[in-house]
């Protein structure tokens, strides 16, 4: 048979095996079979087989196959490397069975992965033996393992008999949702492991927002894994027949309360639509007993955090302004309180701002995410449970490591400002002025106390010794880079009540790139109204 083109036709109902005639072929790099239905017109320039399989960094190699199910057909989609973390352990490609509570339904996504060469020419679904008899589809030199004719005869017997009851099942089921399998394995020995179906809930999503049943939600497959953080992990997954990319994140079954907290944030008016915040597309739980994940299904960035950005790739002051801009922008949306209006928006604080936690757009525009351990301060009063020592170490106020933080939200607001202002500081310090490449990227204090310090020294070299991270004198080269700099120092004043608003620093960027001044033309007395302008708005 030519694997070229492996377009695949077997029952719905049965538990099968399909597989291809296997040639003594020598591969000396690791080769899969490879298949794309959206470009294979049955040729050999279309559909090249094999596949030769690069091997990524210390990710194990494979194969893999994916196919869906239309009405009692099976339909191969694609066949290829597996060049993912995940570890495939098997050597042949055998995908899950149906599970017996399942709805009947008219498509159904497969998905198999393997650790030999050329080991995905063939795929299984169920667990029949190669020895029972078997039948050919002319259509292809596919050979398909049926079950015997008596116990088909009696499947085809119910099935006919209950027809118009399942079609009724079908049309109430694909209302509600659709339910799309996977085979995915333990990414790590500690880690979360993903949920062999991934259900996408429709009931939540609001109006305005893309309806997840709008996508032909027809194939859905999880790409790669993009992180992992204390509440689990978020996968790049595409849905739909237009292959939307989109973010899914994961939470493990104790961080459910976070999971909660993000869609109740989320719940604000306003926040699905603004452009400086991660846009929420869909959330649903999903397992049994004690057994349950947490999904949080949000847009993709291809671009990742701005902590992943600028620690490989320097930016230029054009693209500190833009980044800085918008991720205080976000952010100042999160602090402002909006009353007399039909849609009452509360003062929300995100305490647990970081670089880690503002994603990067395309055009170099930033958006806040992960807001798991925000609080709603409504009118100006937080939660009667609200802990005051949370967040990440790191990127803590001197207040919070001294817990003597005041409970109202004016206090968690100017924390939130101290953590903008050493992410604006990570900024400045892969910032290329005057074309001079800088330095090697570091964490905030990751030059004053290491990368795993304890709480007790934060505590010491931030609040009792009153140290920053280092402003160079390079950095202070030009009247535009000085402004970024005051007001950074202006939002990490050790007392809060002198830090300036986040809106205020926006407002500071944003009058910088409107100056439109080239870096070097070192004109303080141009820029001094600026800065006048500029606190009188901070004061105001």
């Amino acid at each position: 048979m030519n694997v070229n083109c492996d377009y695949s036709f077997v029952p719905l109902f049965r538990q099968c095996s399909v597989f291809t005639d296997m040639r003594s072929e020598n591969y000396d790099d690791f080769s899969c079979a490879y298949f794309n239905s959206d470009v294979c017109n049955g040729t050999a320039e279309n559909c090249p087989t094999p596949e030769t399989c690069e091997k990524l960094g210390n990710s194990s190699q494979g194969c893999y196959a994916v196919w869906k199910y239309v009405g009692e057909q099976a339909e191969v989609m694609y066949k290829g490397c597996w060049t993912n973390e995940m570890d495939c352990d098997f050597d042949r490609c055998i995908a899950e069975e149906p599970s017996v509570d399942s709805p009947v339904r008219s498509i159904e996504v497969y998905f198999c992965c393997c650790n030999k060469p050329m080991c995905n020419r063939e795929f299984q679904v169920g667990s029949k033996s190669f020895s029972e008899t078997f039948s050919k589809i002319d259509r292809t030199n596919t050979t398909i393992l049926t079950v015997d004719d008596s116990l088909r005869n009696v499947i085809f017997s119910l099935v006919s008999v209950l027809l118009a009851a399942v079609l009724i099942l079908i049309g109430f089921y694909f209302v509600r949702r659709y339910r799309l399998r996977f085979l995915l394995k333990s990414l790590e020995s500690h880690s979360t492991v993903l949920p062999k179906r991934l259900p996408l809930s429709l009931s939540n999503l609001p109006q305005r927002q893309i309806r997840l049943k709008e996508l032909s939600l027809q194939f859905n497959f999880v790409l790669q894994k993009i992180s992992r953080g204390h509440y689990g992990c978020v996968y790049k997954a595409t849905m739909g027949a237009q292959q939307v990319v989109v973010a899914v994140k994961v939470f493990s079954a104790n961080n459910s309360d976070s999971w909660v907290q993000e869609q109740e944030i989320y719940a604000v008016p306003g926040l699905k639509s603004h452009p400086n915040i991660l846009r929420f597309l869909g959330a649903e739980a999903h397992g049994t007993g004690p057994n349950y994940d947490y999904w949080l299904i949000t847009e993709y960035h291809q671009r990742g955090s701005l902590h992943d950005h600028i620690k490989v790739h320097s930016i230029s002051f054009q693209q500190l302004l833009s980044i800085g801009i918008s991720m205080l922008r976000g952010l100042s949306f999160l602090h402002e309180e909006v009353v007399g209006t039909d849609k009452y928006k509360p003062t929300i604080v995100h305490r647990d701002f970081k670089s880690r936690n503002v994603l990067l757009k395309d055009d170099f525009t930033a958006c806040v995410a992960d807001f798991g351990l925000a609080l709603k301060c409504e009118h100006g009063r937080t939660p009667n449970d609200t802990h005051g020592q949370v967040g990440t170490r790191r990127y803590m106020a001197p207040e919070v490591l001294e817990g003597a933080t005041e409970f109202s939200a004016f206090a968690f607001r100017q924390i939130d400002v101290y953590a903008a202002a050493l992410v604006l500081w990570e900024l400045m310090s892969r910032c290329s002025l005057h074309g001079e490449e800088p330095d090697e990227y570091k964490l905030p204090f990751e030059v004053e106390v290491g990368l795993r310090p304890t709480l007790q020294v934060i505590q010491d070299t931030v609040a009792t010794k009153k140290r920053r991270p280092i402003i160079k004198d390079s950095w202070r080269v030009d009247s535009h880079s000085k402004v970024v700099c005051a007001t950074i120092e202006e939002m990490w004043d050790g007392e809060p009540e002198a830090r300036i608003s986040v809106g205020c620093a926006a407002e500071r960027l944003n009058a910088l790139w409107h100056v439109g001044e080239e870096l070097g033309n070192d004109s303080k007395d141009e820029l001094a109204p600026l800065m006048i302008a500029e606190q009188q708005h901070c004061d105001a």
